[in-house]
């Protein structure tokens, strides 16, 4: 997958069907693609949001989420309204509470403990940011009334040793 004014490299396959395993090797790619991508919710969700366009040095670059993005940013926005209440009463956990990390997959509702997702170099955290950003804040559930979202980004990079 990739859009048409994207380089070859940019091109990859998409790997899973419903986002939680890889889909089976022996699958042709074109059937994952049809079954993963083409389901009617997944394949609105595409279009609105997980396509943005950079401006690379004066011209205009479209970018599209692969799979893990897609998938990721998808999961990270169920925890958030998990985390803030908003998924099940749609209203505002206890101005209380404890702001901390540490695991805690899928903890109680309300607990705003959310968590992080992990990629790799070159895998495109910083997109995977901007996408989750635009999602949460057009989330109804969120009633982002003209409200910003602010998201610390952290990139450690490893130090080659002087030499």
């Amino acid at each position: 997958m990739g859009t048409l004014t994207a380089g070859r490299e940019w091109f990859k396959p998409w790997r899973t069907i419903a986002g939680e395993t890889f889909a089976d090797a022996h699958l042709p790619e074109l059937q994952i693609v049809i079954k993963g991508l083409c389901a009617p919710r997944r394949l609105l969700d595409l279009p609105r949001d997980f396509i943005v366009f950079e401006n690379d040095v004066g011209r205009i670059a479209k970018k599209m989420a692969g799979y893990h993005q897609f998938h990721a940013v998808q999961v990270a926005v169920e925890e958030t309204l998990r985390a803030t209440e908003l998924l099940r009463t749609r209203k505002p956990a206890d101005e209380r509470g404890r702001y901390e990390s540490g695991r805690n997959p899928g903890g109680k509702p309300g607990d705003r403990r959310v968590g992080v997702v992990w990629h790799t170099q070159g895998s495109g955290k910083s997109l995977t940011v901007a996408l989750y950003a635009g999602r949460i804040i057009r989330e109804p559930a969120m009633e982002n009334r003209g409200q910003s979202c602010l998201l610390r980004l952290s990139i450690s990079q490893a130090r080659s040793p002087a030499g």
